[in-house]
């Protein structure tokens, strides 16, 4: 297709959006303000040029406008003279934040509050002390045995798993069908909130911090750009500190690789790829489920700016330009080819977030009250060894006194 065609084609926005922003801008104040656009293409950026090559045509009077916007520095400033800001220009880390790994003891204790547990506690007493009363009246059994018995039924009650006691009375059945039946409701209720919790747990996200970031035990790649370097080398600490720590030790032959397999290694987890996030987002929302796409984390390495037009500083009709630029932005057509341009994150939807399969971090608090049951049965059932084996010697010693 033609120059023009191409310029004016939506579908491959995301390579070129921002050169089509700015061919469309300047489209708009040709209209305005009546003059014709002759389009220069401009050269390669050649290793170690700090302005750029649209710059480099500017101050070498090759063109008049820039076609493209560009970001303002101290360089370009000594070169070209800026107009008007437009275009917005970022780039970040894309991640999926690792999830936390501790043990999630509120999925447990987190549907009640303490106050429902303590009426549940005391509850419990309450019945093993009325069910232990009634069975006074079902058998002969001395006190000790009565309350264990009671004790049992309760709980086996309350995780309604019945009781092969016998109970004859109906007042022993009555007592029994009230907890049985108040099990019942307490159960549906923890088991809905717990349920309703998982569902609408908050996706863990890390900081949007270089340091933080760097705490990760993630690989790091970027997608190549010929000003990368004045990225990382910017004299921020933080981004030093980054530079220093972690980017300076990744291998030359690996920090660049393309925004497919980039973006491919960040679904799939543990990885963090850089790039302008207008470049990336039509991917991720083509290729990323709901679940990916809400725990996606950006980790800024180039803040968000404005990137401006420029002119050569010989021209005569700069301020001329400069209105025009003015209204464009007035008007909202500089916002609307923006919208047009900018590729959108995609959203999250949480509503359809379904309950992921349960890790070992949320099942180790069941875990841990099993072992720790467990340990106390094997405690007690030493004890009860050397109990009778003591019983049994004393026993055999009062036999053979008597003999």
């Amino acid at each position: 297709m033609s120059y023009k065609d191409y310029m004016l084609d939506h579908s491959t926005a995301p390579r070129d959006g921002l050169a089509k922003f700015g061919f469309a801008i300047l489209s708009h104040l040709s209209q305005l303000l009546n003059f014709t656009l002759e389009i220069t293409i401009s050269s390669l950026w050649k290793e170690g040029d700090k302005v750029g090559p649209i710059v480099q045509g500017i101050f070498k009077n090759e063109s008049d406008l820039m076609g493209s916007t560009a970001i303002m520095n101290i360089n370009r400033s000594n070169m070209v003279k800026f107009l008007h800001q437009a275009w917005p220009i970022r780039s970040c880390f894309f991640l999926r934040s690792p999830q936390k790994s501790t043990i999630k003891i509120n999925e447990v204790l987190g549907p009640f509050e303490t106050s429902v547990w303590y009426s549940n506690l005391i509850i419990f007493f309450v019945s093993v002390w009325v069910v232990a009363y009634v069975l006074r009246y079902e058998s002969r059994d001395n006190r000790v045995i009565r309350y264990s018995n009671s004790f049992l039924i309760t709980i086996g009650a309350i995780c309604q798993q019945g009781s092969n006691e016998r109970i004859h009375l109906v007042s022993s059945r009555t007592a029994f069908i009230s907890i049985v039946i108040y099990s019942f409701l307490i159960y549906n209720f923890y088991s809905a909130t717990i349920v309703s919790t998982r569902l609408n747990e908050s996706i863990f996200k890390i900081n949007d911090s270089l340091t933080a970031m760097a705490r990760t035990n993630f690989k790091y790649a970027s997608h190549w750009m010929p000003y990368f370097e004045f990225y990382i080398k910017a004299p921020d600490p933080e981004i030093m500190a980054f530079n220093d720590r972690i980017w300076s030790h990744i291998p030359r032959s690996q920090r660049f690789i393309e925004p497919s397999d980039g973006l491919r290694l960040v679904q799939e987890g543990g990885f963090a790829y850089h790039m302008h996030p207008y470049d990336g987002y039509p991917f991720i929302a083509r290729n990323f489920g709901n679940r990916e796409i809400c725990e996606l984390t950006e980790v800024h390495l180039r803040r968000k700016v404005r990137t401006a037009f420029g002119i050569n500083r010989n021209i005569s009709f700069g301020e001329i330009l400069k209105i025009g630029l003015l209204k464009i932005s007035e008007v909202g057509l500089q916002d609307r080819e923006i919208s047009r341009w900018y590729s959108r994150r995609p959203e999250c939807f949480k509503s359809t977030l379904s309950a992921t399969a349960l890790d070992m971090y949320e099942f180790a608090p069941q875990l841990f009250l099993l072992f720790l049951g467990m340990a106390l049965a094997s405690a007690v059932f030493v004890i009860e060894i050397m109990q009778n084996r003591r019983r049994f010697e004393i026993h055999a010693g009062f036999s053979t006194n008597y003999q």
